[in-house]
C-alpha cells in the first residue's frame, strides 16, 4: 500500500515508535502486531528483501567466521537485530504452546516429566536458534510458527518424552490467539532454487519426516 515491502517495514517500526512516544496504545499496539507478521512468516516469502540483504551480509559472514550475524552494522546488523527479534517472540511462543490455555481453564499443559518444563523449553529455544544461524534455509517460505512446533516434537521424541505427541501439540497451538492452519496443515516441502516456488505441500509430519 505503500510501496514498502514487509522486511523493510519492519526495521522502521520499533525506531518510529521510540521516536513518537505519543503515539496511542492501539496504534502501537497494532504496529507490534505488524511487525510480528513479519517475523513469523512475511518477512521469509519469496521476493523479500530479507534475501537480498542476506546475500550483501554473506561476504562478511564468511570473513569474520561466525555462524551468527554479526552485531555491527550494515546488512550484517540488521540480520543480527531481525534474528534476535525473531527468537525473542519464538520464545513467548513456546511458552504459550506449552501451557495453552489450560490454566485458564483449570486443565494441565504439555507434561514434559520426567524433565522440567522450563529445561525442555530452553533445549527447544535453543535448537530453533541453531536451525535460524546454520540452517536458515529452513525458514524460507515457511511460518516460523512451523518450524517452532517440529522442534519441540522433535525434541520431545528424542528425550523419549512419548506422551508428548503432534497431535497434542497442534491442539494447544491452535488455542493460541497468533496461531495460522497453515502452520501446520499446509506447509512447502519441495521448493525450486532459486525463486522459493513452492512444487509440493503437505501436513507438519511429513515436514518433519523430509527435514
Amino acid at each position: 500500500m505503500v510501496g514498502v515491502e514487509p522486511f523493510d517495514l519492519s526495521k522502521m517500526i520499533g525506531p518510529f515508535v521510540k521516536a513518537v512516544p505519543s503515539l496511542p496504545r492501539e496504534l502501537k499496539r497494532h504496529m507490534f502486531t505488524v511487525e510480528e507478521k513479519i517475523l513469523e512468516s512475511l518477512g521469509w516469502a519469496p521476493g523479500s528483501s530479507f534475501y537480498r540483504l542476506a546475500r550483501a551480509a554473506a561476504g562478511q559472514q564468511q570473513q569474520q567466521g561466525a555462524a551468527e550475524p554479526a552485531a555491527s552494522g550494515g546488512s550484517a546488523g540488521v540480520l543480527h537485530d531481525h534474528c534476535r527479534k525473531l527468537l525473542k517472540l519464538a520464545a513467548f511462543r513456546l511458552v504459550a504452546v506449552s501451557r495453552g490455555l489450560d490454566s485458564q481453564l483449570g486443565g494441565h499443559g504439555l507434561d514434559f516429566s520426567p524433565m522440567e518444563g522450563e529445561e525442555v523449553l530452553a533445549a527447544v529455544h535453543e535448537v530453533l536458534g541453531h536451525a535460524l544461524y546454520c540452517h536458515t534455509h529452513l525458514f524460507y517460505g515457511r511460518h516460523l510458527d512451523t518450524l517452532l512446533l517440529a522442534s519441540l516434537y522433535g525434541y520431545c521424541k528424542v528425550n523419549r518424552l512419548h506422551q508428548i505427541t503432534f497431535r497434542e501439540i497442534i491442539s494447544h497451538y491452535k488455542r493460541q490467539a497468533h496461531a495460522r492452519q497453515e502452520a501446520f496443515r499446509s506447509v512447502a516441502l519441495q521448493r525450486t532454487d532459486p525463486g522459493l516456488v513452492t512444487q509440493a505441500t503437505g501436513d507438519i509430519i511429513a515436514f518433519y519426516n523430509a527435514s
